[in-house]
C-alpha cells in the first residue's frame, strides 16, 4: 500500500513524503528533486533510453 503522508514539517514545492508498508513494517520515504544535478528533461530523457535498452 503507496500513499501521500501528511506531517507537521513544511516541504519544499519539489520535496514529497511517501508513506509504503510491507507487511507490519512502514517506512516513510522523503523524495527530493536537486535541480543542480540535472535537468527534468535529461531525467526523462535517461529514463526512456533506459526502458528502451531493457525492452531490446
Amino acid at each position: 500500500m503507496i500513499k501521500n503522508v501528511q506531517t507537521n514539517t513544511a516541504l519544499e514545492p519539489y520535496e514529497r513524503l511517501t508513506e509504503y508498508k510491507f507487511g507490519h513494517t512502514t517506512y516513510i520515504v522523503k523524495t527530493k528533486f536537486n535541480f543542480t544535478s540535472e535537468s527534468l528533461k535529461d531525467i526523462i530523457s535517461r529514463l526512456i533510453s533506459k526502458e528502451i535498452h531493457k525492452a531490446a
